[in-house]
């Protein structure tokens, strides 16, 4: 073989991706078809990046749980996580399919090599979203409504964006007496927030400030796009594909690098959701409306926040 043969072929081989000796361990609390299904929409998504198929492996916490120590350990939704935290193991470890405010309770003794892609959307995005849907608005404040005790979203609201087209009013509340005060907020806000709040935004409260905001003509950007269906305008979320492709986009990532940045939350592409009935009732132009969002969400500022350090 010719010298200058043999240079390139080095030359070549150094610009292609640089794969550790480790596998990618899908952990999944049990066999559900929901489980499974994601499980195969990540590894799919991982062969599509490159990664060999024998290095990707789906496994339930039901089955022997042997790994070796350099893999990395995607445990798949709560349950999964939990039983990983449990065996106090050396691997890097990349949560996904949880909550952020799960993320963040879970005690993390011995280990230092982490990440995280979680289910929520950013509360910096809905902020963004909600600040130029009001741009022209006669009524330009935006409430924030969330319970007091909520330290996930108290951590978030210490990031957000300073509003250019509104005014912001966070207002934390106790989840008793939550009418004292509140009808004369609605009655000058342009926009109601109802973010990740398991304590005020569920149940018999969620359906409460529902029907208020819709009493006095307040459109509601949500979190969850089953609150579409009870009542709120809009809803700001991250579809299962959406979640699969950014942790398979991060496991690539660790395979040529063995590493995350130490305690990232990562947050997948949004989506939103329009209910049209509450628009047209509300006296939105649906298409307009749709076509603001999708200008939205091509916005740099939109697309800032895609991960954050604990």
């Amino acid at each position: 073989m010719k010298p200058w043969f043999c240079v390139l072929l080095l030359s070549c081989s150094a610009l292609l991706p640089q794969w550790v000796s480790a596998d990618v361990l899908l952990l999944l609390p049990n066999r559900q078809p929901s489980f499974i299904n994601a499980a195969e929409l990540i590894k799919k998504q991982m062969l599509a990046n490159g990664v060999q198929a024998g290095q990707v492996k789906i496994r339930d916490i039901g089955q022997a749980a042997a790994w070796d120590e350099d893999d990395l350990i995607l445990p798949l939704g709560p349950l999964a996580a939990g039983f990983v935290q449990r065996q106090s193991v050396a691997n890097s470890v990349l949560y996904t399919f949880v909550q952020e405010a799960f993320v963040r309770e879970l005690p993390r003794q011995g280990l230092a090599n982490w990440a995280a892609v979680v289910i929520d959307q950013p509360l910096e995005r809905m902020v963004v979203l909600a600040d130029a849907l009001n741009e022209g608005r006669y009524k330009n404040k935006i409430l924030l409504l969330h319970s007091s005790a909520n330290q996930a979203l108290a951590e978030q609201i210490k990031r957000l964006p300073t509003l250019k087209h509104a005014e912001l009013e966070n207002i934390p509340l106790a989840t008793t007496g939550l009418a004292a005060g509140l009808e004369s907020r609605l009655y000058n806000a342009g926009l109601l927030l109802a973010p990740s709040d398991p304590e005020l935004w569920r149940g018999k409260n969620a359906r409460w400030l529902l029907l208020q905001a819709y009493n006095y003509r307040v459109p509601i950007l949500a979190y969850n796009p089953a609150l579409i269906k009870a009542g709120a305008m809009l809803a700001i979320y991250s579809e299962k594909q959406a979640i699969a492709k950014e942790s398979a986009r991060i496991a690539t990532a660790w395979l040529r690098q063995q590493r995350f940045k130490p305690g990232r939350v990562h947050y997948a592409e949004a989506s939103v959701a329009v209910n049209d009935s509450i628009a047209q009732a509300l006296h939105f132009n649906v298409e307009e409306l749709q076509a603001l969002i999708e200008r939205i969400k091509k916005l740099k500022q939109f697309q800032e926040g895609l991960s954050h350090g604990r």
